[in-house]
């Protein structure tokens, strides 16, 4: 029977000025946008002094902390934020792939109790999350850490030709599985590793059309890092990203590179890195946020902050956090209200998400969770 929205101001995602207007709802797509006339609904949702908007799309998820992706809390704590999308895999680490080699990066998690890691590949963590069920959408990337120490352990070192030969199969086999890309976290060692393997693995990201995503931080050598991604964004026609990049103000000129982007936490430096045309806002570990501080969570603060600004208008803050991240990512059909698209949608009154939906199914209903496990696995499809 489907879900109709009606009168709500709708802010699509695109960066286009919002309006007035009804969303129709079937199955888990978006069929119509705008006027509706009356019809025969399973529910209508007065909409008339809220907000209407795609859900929100993290980047910078930290799903991975403590098998977060396996704790109804955790996915709760995101839905209530309005969160209906949440790529993990960041700062070099991820769940898969993992072996005997590498399984001491997450060894300490089989304590919580929550699942038996019973995967080696980004295939087979899918399967256990798909078994397990989620309220919100989860892609990953593939962490640098894991695929180094599945190759080699011990004290860094160069890899050997054979040993970056199958460290390279193993990638390649991973983003077949559907990972968005590969993710690296700089460390003052990082230089002679980044211009030798990372060129070599930066060859198979492109190849596949997948994204490379290096973690910012205070490392002295960050921005020599940075230029490298450049180079190589510019010779391979690699997709980039760079979060956390509040240590890059002496590479502004980078921030307007073709197929380059920054994610970016606020609040620091918010009036010269939000607005910059090439920045996607992220959140940082927002899964580990107790309830008590979710209204000052990091898209809803952004949100409400946003008359603050005098150099971008709300309706390109929600892109940022919306349609941009979905391109970026690959992640197709998501991130806009608009026709055919699916609905990840969220309903905001006074500040506050009062209801969601995921794919259709309303996950929180009038501020309360409702159990109603319908996030998908997102692997990326490139626009």
């Amino acid at each position: 029977m489907g879900i109709l929205i009606r009168n709500g101001f709708i802010y699509d995602g695109n960066g286009n000025p919002p309006f007035k207007g009804d969303v129709l709802i079937h199955g888990e797509n978006i069929v119509k946008v705008g006027g509706i006339e009356k019809r025969r609904v399973k529910k209508i949702i007065d909409a008339s002094n809220a907000v209407v908007m795609p859900g929100f799309i993290d980047i910078g998820g930290a799903l991975n902390l403590d098998l977060d992706i396996f704790s109804s809390d955790c996915e709760e704590n995101y839905v209530k934020q309005g969160i209906t999308t949440v790529i993990g895999g960041n700062g070099g680490f991820s769940l898969a792939p993992i072996s005997k080699n590498s399984l001491h990066l997450i060894d300490g998690l089989r304590t919580r109790g929550r699942v038996n890691i019973n995967w080696n590949s980004v295939k087979e963590l899918f399967n256990t999350v798909k078994r397990f069920g989620l309220m919100i959408n989860f892609g990953t990337l593939v962490g640098y850490s894991n695929l180094r120490n599945i190759v080699y352990r011990g004290e860094p070192r160069d890899l050997t030709d054979n040993e970056l030969n199958f460290l390279k199969r193993i990638l390649s086999q991973a983003l077949n599985d559907g990972a968005c890309g590969l993710s690296f976290l700089p460390s003052p060692n990082s230089q002679n590793i980044f211009n030798h393997e990372m060129r070599a693995l930066a060859e198979i990201v492109a190849s596949k059309g997948r994204l490379f995503c290096i973690e910012g931080g205070n490392v002295s050598n960050l921005e020599a890092l940075v230029e490298s991604a450049v180079n190589f964004a510019g010779e391979l026609n690699l997709n980039v990203e760079i979060n956390g990049f509040q240590s890059l103000k002496n590479l502004k000129e980078i921030y307007e590179t073709a197929n380059i982007n920054f994610g970016y936490a606020p609040f620091n430096d918010k009036d010269e890195f939000i607005p910059a045309p090439n920045s996607i806002i992220s959140s940082v570990g927002v899964s580990a946020l107790p309830f008590s501080n979710l209204a000052e969570t990091v898209f809803l603060k952004l949100i409400r902050s946003a008359k603050d600004f005098e150099n971008i208008a709300l309706e390109n803050i929600v892109s940022k956090i919306t349609f941009l991240p979905a391109k970026k990512y690959g992640i197709k059909k998501r991130g806009l209200i608009k026709e055919n698209y699916k609905a990840d949608i969220n309903i905001l009154r006074d500040g506050m998400p009062s209801e969601v939906l995921v794919n259709g199914r309303l996950v929180l209903d009038g501020g309360e969770i409702q159990k109603i496990k319908s996030g998908a696995i997102i692997t990326p499809a490139f626009f």
